[in-house]
């Protein structure tokens, strides 16, 4: 039974309503109940307003009192009086008043509203709610919905211990609900749904009792999981197997480098696990994500293929969704191929993507190209810092893509080969050739043309002002200057009737200055100077 009757306060206005729209949950899951009435009501200053209520056993009773004319207090007694729950603020800076309790007694009860200061007064609304949510006292529960209704349990959650709440045989939803103030449950964490049901990762900083809902949606029966997260450490090329329960979730943690690219991957076959990627621990404490995405085989959720960015702890998240334990192998391992030749040949399965490394000094230019007869290739270039510096499908009319890059920082660079739609596969060759620069000789002529830039190595010292007096058949020459770290230093060009260049210096640390002069043109002469200012 079910009574809700305002004994103490001058009524203003009562309604009862069937259906009180609450808060959503992550995946669309109502937390409105049919049992929910909300009432007007005017508290004189100085008194109390009670509310009757008859419960039964592990019937929960969420109240909420609002009002804009005093500061509200609300309490939970027995029929003795005795105070089973209290609240004042709801959190700081939010005045309004709210319990949730579970009563395990059946019996008669009351709410009792009263001024936080004793003489306070006013108009204030109170919303009552009730459902009944019998405890789980094992990983999981199976019951039959009844009635046709939706179905909540409570779950005695412990501090600091992550855990997966699953729901079977339910609606296509993340569950939710309400932890011990009231307050939605924040179902984000790992979120995913699934035929008939859905499930996400809660951790509680404090010991308490959550209030789950499992929505009802034409099943009769269902199962609802709470079941601690496993941990575990793994080291790379190192496979590990075993059997997964169901809601189990399992987190292999490992240590990582900047520079590392990796692929974690489960099976066997290429669905039925769900898997996730993630920064832990970084070595810098930043909160940067510490890992960048890339592209892994197409069509499967078994993988992740990640870049590191920062070095420390990461971890991958592994679970599945059948109903019944899963056999399973999970591994992480390193991705990126060495590559030591000039000119490689591999073979792409369809629908993959792969990835090769090697190490590039500063200064020097870059020129990669990638060839295929048997399907459409393209490549992504990146820098050591995971940085993509060159997308590239087709080299005009050509299916097989090429780029040049001068290297402005030296370190490791990766390039990743895949298929454009990746829709093909087959035989493919990889080449790169490295320009070097040469020696920057004062006054002498050369010619320049638009295949490539010319590379110059001119030493200059810290504060030593000079410019650099540019002759040309041609005036689109560009030129830039680099300093040994690879940053581009500023250069004022003030440009003389006759067409010459001078190019303005003021380098700001010792050693070689990488120059380039590039052109448009199909051929050009060039003549560079060096002129110290003292």
């Amino acid at each position: 039974m079910w009574a809700l009757l305002s004994l103490v306060p001058i009524l203003c206005s009562v309604s009862v309503t069937d259906s009180v729209p609450l808060q959503q949950g992550g995946a669309g899951v109502s937390l409105s109940d049919t049992e929910t009435q909300t009432q007007t009501l005017i508290l004189t200053p100085g008194q109390t307003a009670e509310i009757k209520l008859e419960a039964k056993p592990n019937d929960v009773i969420l109240a909420t009192v609002d009002s804009q004319q005093f500061d509200p207090a609300v309490q939970l007694q027995d029929k003795d009086g005795n105070v089973l729950n209290e609240n004042d603020d709801i959190a700081t800076g939010n005045q309004s008043a709210q319990i949730i309790s579970r009563l395990t007694t059946e019996g008669d009860y009351k709410l009792v509203v009263s001024g936080f200061k004793g003489a306070a007064g006013g108009q204030f609304t109170i919303r009552t709610r009730r459902f009944n949510a019998p405890p789980i006292t094992g990983p999981n529960n199976s019951a039959d919905f009844e009635d046709n209704k939706p179905a909540w349990r409570s779950i005695q959650v412990k501090k600091n211990t992550p855990a997966v709440i699953g729901i079977y045989g339910s609606r296509s939803n993340v569950p939710t609900g309400f932890d011990s103030r009231g307050v939605q449950i924040d179902n984000r964490r790992d979120a995913y749904s699934f035929d008939l049901g859905g499930r996400f990762i809660h951790e509680s900083e404090t010991d308490q009792e959550i209030y789950i809902l499992v929505p009802r949606a034409g099943y009769k029966n269902y199962t609802l999981d709470y079941i601690p997260v496993k941990y575990e450490t793994i080291e790379f090329n190192k496979k590990v197997s075993g059997s997964l329960p169901r809601s189990q979730a399992i987190i292999y943690r490992f240590r990582a480098n900047a520079g590392d690219l990796l692929r974690t991957q489960v099976g066997p076959g290429r669905y039925g696990y769900q898997i996730t990627t993630r920064s832990y621990k970084l070595n810098n404490e930043r909160n940067g994500p510490g890992i960048l995405p890339l592209d892994g085989q197409v069509k499967t959720n078994n993988q992740n293929t990640v870049f590191i960015r920062e070095s420390g702890e990461f971890e991958t998240l592994v679970v599945h969704s059948e109903f019944r334990a899963k056999e399973y192998e999970f591994e992480v391992m390193d991705y990126a191929k060495s590559w030591n030749n000039t000119t490689q040949s591999e073979f792409l399965p369809i629908g993959e993507n792969l990835y090769y490394k090697w190490q590039m000094p500063l200064g020097v230019l870059l020129d990669v190209s990638a060839t295929s007869s048997l399907f459409d290739i393209g490549f992504k270039l990146m820098m050591p810092n995971g940085d993509i510096i060159a997308n590239k499908d087709d080299d005009g009319e050509s299916t097989n893509p090429t780029h040049q890059v001068l290297i402005t920082q030296s370190g490791t660079y990766y390039l990743q080969i895949g298929s454009f739609g990746d829709g093909g596969g087959g035989q493919f060759t990889i080449s790169r050739h490295i320009t070097q620069p040469s020696e920057f000789s004062s006054g002498a002529s050369f010619k320049i043309t638009n295949a490539k830039p010319e590379l110059r190595l001119l030493p200059a010292k810290k504060g030593e002002f000079f410019y650099l007096a540019l002759e040309s058949s041609n005036e689109d020459v560009r030129v830039q200057l680099f300093d040994p770290n690879g940053k581009n230093v500023s250069v004022s060009i003030v440009k003389e009737p006759s067409g010459r260049q001078i190019l303005l210096i003021n380098p700001q640390m010792d050693g070689n200055h990488l120059l380039t002069i590039a052109t448009n043109s199909a051929s050009n002469d060039v003549k560079l100077t060096k002129v110290t200012i003292k």
